[in-house]
């Protein structure tokens, strides 16, 4: 009776410390797991960041720079000068047909 009392506590506890074994294995996979889970959150989360402060600044710098109005009066400023050029372009051809014409009048005298 006693030689089967150890074998049945010698295979209980065969049992218990397989169970036991692979419980703490699967805890310490679980845990790994977890926390290179965690490290990638943590990392994403810098990345995140790092992307919403750099927008930030974009914003920033986009705030001093010319609105939709300011661009519109600037066209309209170019359009001024590019009137005010061609009629400049029309005054320097009209001079320069006028010096040919009395050109060619004071060859034909001279």
């Amino acid at each position: 009776m006693i030689r089967e009392d150890v074998m049945q506590w010698s295979l209980l506890l065969g049992v218990a410390n397989f169970l036991l074994t692979w419980g703490v294995a699967l805890y310490m996979y679980l845990s790994n797991k977890n926390k290179a889970t965690n490290a990638r959150i943590d990392a994403l989360e810098a990345k995140v960041t790092a992307s919403i402060i750099d927008h930030g600044n974009r914003l920033t710098k986009l705030e001093g720079g010319p609105t939709h109005q300011d661009l519109g009066m600037i066209h309209e400023k170019i359009n001024e000068v590019s009137t005010e050029v061609a009629m400049l372009n029309g005054t320097v051809t009209g001079m320069n047909r006028l010096l040919t014409s009395i050109d060619e009048h004071l060859r034909r005298r001279g």
